[in-house]
């Protein structure tokens, strides 16, 4: 759920606003230099968490090569992360449940758009 959260949290200004045509493709790579890097706190705020667990499990995330801490003491995804083989099953699995909750939004009429 924290990796889950710097990764949505390190988005948002893409949500947003506009993208660029060819950041449309989701196998585009995103520019490090445009995400968001949050601190622990915004994790903590994001996910209900409470501040010192989220600082804890942070801890072993770094440890665990599946976060990285920015000069400025931001988090973010390390750019290896999305082809390490044993996470792609895992983020597949997100893609899809999220793209099976946006299809049946749009059946109920809860989500505009194209």
């Amino acid at each position: 759920m924290i990796v889950m959260a710097v990764v949505a949290i390190g988005a948002e200004k893409f949500i947003r606003g506009e993208l660029e045509p060819e950041l449309h493709n989701l196998k585009a790579v995103m520019p490090a230099g445009r995400l968001n890097a949050p601190n622990v706190s915004s994790i903590a705020a994001a996910t209900g968490i409470n501040r010192e667990t989220v600082r804890r499990k942070v801890s072993h995330l770094i440890k665990a090569g599946l976060l990285e801490r920015e000069e400025g003491g931001g988090l973010r995804v390390p750019a290896s992360f999305a082809v390490r083989e044993e996470l792609r099953s895992v983020i597949r699995a997100q893609v899809d449940a999220l793209e099976r909750t946006v299809n049946q939004l749009r059946v109920i009429g809860g989500l505009r758009g194209a």
